[in-house]
């Protein structure tokens, strides 16, 4: 694999092949403070939770169901609380990593955030 960092000494302990690449990122999320907007919180969830909807037909029912309950308080209600919470994080990492645990589904959460907001992402798996 490939390993980037701003720190030489952080590359070396990879390994002696330290080289300097030039890296094109023009939409990375940010592990200091976040800078995701309301607008894209919001189609994230959305996205995800019409996908999980498609998937399971059967239930019904995606991330938003861990928000409130969409018969009863209504889909747009649920989702602008859904997205109040989220934006409670305090950087763009761990906000992704919360819908990644709520939803169980890292590739679907990456996929929206790279297909359809343009992230310039890669999370890595702990195992």
């Amino acid at each position: 694999g490939f390993y980037f960092t701003s720190i030489q000494d952080d590359a070396r302990g990879f390994g002696k092949n330290v080289k300097s690449f030039f890296l094109n990122i023009r939409k990375p999320l940010n592990s200091k403070k976040l800078t995701m907007r309301r607008n894209d919180v919001m189609i994230l969830i959305d996205n995800i939770d019409k996908k999980q909807s498609e998937n399971d037909p059967d239930f019904g029912y995606g991330i938003l169901s861990d928000f409130g309950d969409v018969d009863y308080e209504g889909r747009n209600k649920v989702l602008k609380n859904a997205v109040d919470i989220l934006l409670d994080n305090e950087n763009d990492v761990d906000l992704v990593g919360d819908l990644i645990n709520m939803s169980g589904d890292y590739d679907l959460v990456v996929d929206v955030l790279r297909n359809i907001l343009g992230y310039d992402i890669k999370i890595v798996k702990e195992n």
